[in-house]
């Protein structure tokens, strides 16, 4: 209960940027953080994943829950404190954002990525960080951490009340 789960709900694959969130985690749990990489997809690059942790001494601080059906990720979601989002800028858009936004989470996204300038607003919601920079990305989810829970929950509730002017009827 006291460990930060930071997921990423995307296809495991080299534009996703998966092993920035490892690495930001290994920075963060040497900053004395308690946290977790909760990686909702499956793909190519899952090896390269579990290989990074090991690497940089997290392997018991990631879990890869592999594909998720579509209708069980508010599930998942309420198992996180927060979305990662660390795609370059081949993500045009990036809707799990919008669905962690629903689910009420705070949300780390990548400025490569297309809903960071729309859904993402700095400190009220969550944080954008320049694509790549792992050390802004370990910062990020390092004042997430010491928001605590009621300052993740403000988060979240922020985050729904941006999300509701994204959806299909509007």
């Amino acid at each position: 209960p006291d460990t930060l789960v930071f997921a990423s709900s995307a296809k495991l694959i080299a534009r996703k940027r998966p092993c920035d969130l490892v690495d930001a985690v290994a920075a963060l749990r040497k900053r004395g953080g308690d946290a977790h990489a909760l990686f909702i997809g499956d793909g190519e690059e899952r090896r390269a994943i579990e290989q990074r942790a090991v690497a940089v001494g997290i392997g018991d601080a990631i879990t890869i829950a592999g594909f998720v059906n579509q209708r069980e990720l508010p599930d998942w979601y309420a198992a996180a404190d927060a979305l990662v989002l660390p795609s370059d800028s081949r993500e045009t858009w990036g809707l799990v954002v919008n669905e962690a936004m629903a689910a009420g989470l705070p949300v780390v996204v990548s400025d490569a990525a297309g809903c960071s300038v729309d859904l993402v607003r700095d400190g009220d919601n969550g944080f954008t960080y320049a694509c790549g920079d792992v050390t802004a990305l370990a910062d990020r989810l390092t004042t997430i951490a010491s928001l605590g829970a009621d300052g993740r929950r403000d988060l979240g509730r922020r985050s729904r009340e941006i999300v509701k002017h994204f959806g299909i009827d509007v």
